[in-house]
């Protein structure tokens, strides 16, 4: 299970690179997941989440943002959070960004039981 890896802010340049291995292993798990019934959704969108420029990358958290509004969607919990709308280079707001992304990962896999 990668969901302890994704709560755990990096604090280095490896962390962060481990960080976004885990993190898209998780989506991994939600595709995976999402693919089996009572879902059967075969074709969600996957994007390379493993890959960041730098924290800047709007296209990263534009990717990120669009398949959690998927997957929010599909379960039906609601709009989530806005996880595009970041400054992820000021230390408050990535920590703010790194908790609320957690709690969707960890909705997720309580809805699914996984």
């Amino acid at each position: 299970m990668s969901l302890p890896y994704v709560f755990a802010a990096p604090n280095d340049k490896n962390g962060f690179a481990d960080w976004l291995y885990w993190h898209k292993s998780d989506h991994q798990d939600f595709v995976d997941a999402l693919s089996l019934p009572p879902f059967s959704i075969l074709h969600l969108p996957t994007y390379p989440l493993d890959i960041m420029v730098n924290l800047r990358d709007k296209n990263w958290l534009s990717a990120h943002a669009n398949i959690h509004s998927v997957i929010n969607e599909v379960l039906g919990t609601g709009e989530g959070a806005d996880l595009e709308a970041v400054d992820l280079t000021k230390p408050k707001e990535r920590e703010a960004w790194y908790d609320l992304n957690y709690q969707e990962h960890r909705a997720w896999r309580t809805i699914l039981g996984i």
